[in-house]
């Protein structure tokens, strides 16, 4: 039984090994008829190629398909690079840096008119107000020397402005004849040098008199003009009202520098002395504006607060760059001590969920949301004490279509769809 089971396993292996190579040249075979048929199909007259010329050919082939492919892997990397690129445009990608950022008091604030840069112009004598413009307004830009105001007199029995005009005329004519003839006698020795002394006083003190009156005296009246050239600010009289001597009548503003006073809390009183610069937002336009871009310096802070009040005023004056309003309100962000690699990203990329704050993160071909706390901000950046990392890529603009499109399940332009 044993010598019959080996011949048998014997035959069985050989037939095996013999139908593997029978497949193999079947195999073969079905390449050389396909390459057969294509010879025939080209024309029989030819002769065949050698084995070496075909497999030239075939490399060559290879070759070609090769860089047509690399050609293609190539482009497509073109393609996907572009399209990066225009997602940093569209969403204006930026990646998270260490940076130095300060320390921010956050309060509110006025604009005020610097000092010198506002003057008022007053009565020089009792009488009635008359414009001598009839469209003199607020805003209205004046230049110096020009008659704004007249006070007249006519009318009126006392103070009257023409009569005290003759009276100081007569006045200085009369003290100016006694001083001449003084000054001939003194030199004939008749009259001693005190007197003469004495006589000049008098006639100096009518001719002051006498010119003050007469500098802007006209037959309707004093002339009241701009000392400088500027805007107007305010009129505080009316046409025909009773003015006394040294009451105001207009106020004119140069509007060339103005004065940012901070109302800051006074828990944040030990920290005035390292304050630097201030950003301060208009509440009328919500432009920002930063007081080193204006030219701006730190004035002063006060040491106390102010009556009835609980802040402490902080004083900036900066270069009016001719849309900031005296008088108005503004939002301040004073800065203070430095920050050392802080993590900042400005106030575009950050969108609001039931009072969180969150900005979209790239994470491989996808915006992640990503909560954060923030410690503070200066109207303009934001800085992040937790929920980014250095090496993050945030997007900048129009997180709301990220979110949109994160909402309808759809993946933003950024992401490839294949």
């Amino acid at each position: 039984m044993k010598k019959l089971v080996f011949p048998l396993l014997i035959m069985g292996y050989l037939l095996w090994a013999s139908a593997c190579t029978h497949n193999t040249e079947g195999h073969n075979h079905q390449e050389e008829s396909t390459a057969h048929d294509h010879a025939d199909h080209e024309g029989h007259d030819h002769d065949h190629e050698s084995p070496a010329d075909e497999h030239e050919g075939h490399d060559h082939e290879a070759e070609e398909h090769d860089h047509s492919d690399c050609e293609g892997d190539h482009a497509h990397d073109h393609s996907e690079e572009a399209h990066a690129h225009e997602d940093d445009d569209a969403y204006g990608i930026i990646e998270i840096k260490p940076q130095d950022f300060q320390e921010v008091i956050h309060c509110s604030g006025k604009i005020m008119a610097a000092q010198g840069d506002e003057i008022t112009l007053t009565a020089t004598h009792d009488g009635i107000v008359v414009f001598g413009d009839k469209a003199l307004f607020p805003g209205k830009a004046v230049r110096s020397g020009q008659k704004l105001v007249t006070i007249s007199g006519k009318g009126m029995i006392n103070d009257n402005i023409e009569t005290t005009f003759i009276e100081l005329k007569t006045s200085y004519e009369t003290a100016k004849a006694n001083y001449e003839r003084a000054q001939a006698l003194n030199e004939d020795k008749i009259t001693s040098d005190k007197e003469l002394a004495d006589i000049k006083m008098t006639y100096e003190i009518a001719q002051n008199n006498y010119d003050i009156v007469r500098k802007n005296y006209t037959a309707a009246g004093q002339n009241i003009t701009a000392s400088t050239s500027g805007f107007i600010k305010d009129i505080l009289v009316t046409e025909g009202q009773y003015v006394s001597r040294g009451q105001a009548l207009v106020k004119i503003t140069k509007n060339k520098r103005l004065v940012i006073q901070a109302d800051v809390p006074q828990r944040y009183f030990s920290m005035l002395p390292q304050i630097q610069s201030a950003n301060f937002i208009t509440v009328y336009d919500q432009q920002l504006h930063k007081t080193e871009a204006l030219n701006g310096k730190l004035i002063s802070y006060g040491k106390t607060t102010g009556d009835n009040s609980l802040f402490t005023p902080v004083y900036f004056e900066v270069d009016n760059v001719g849309n900031l309003l005296a008088g108005s309100f503004v939002e301040i962000y004073l800065k203070t001590a430095a920050i050392p690699n802080a993590i900042v990203i400005p106030k575009s990329a950050l969108l609001e969920e039931a009072g969180r704050y969150y900005v979209f993160a790239e994470e491989g071909e996808e915006f992640q949301k990503h909560y954060l706390t923030i410690d503070c901000n200066d109207g303009e950046n934001y800085h992040i004490v937790d929920g980014l990392e250095v090496g993050d890529h945030v997007a900048t603009k129009n997180p709301y279509q990220i979110k949109l499109a994160s909402m309808s399940n759809a993946l933003p332009a950024h992401s490839h769809q294949h």
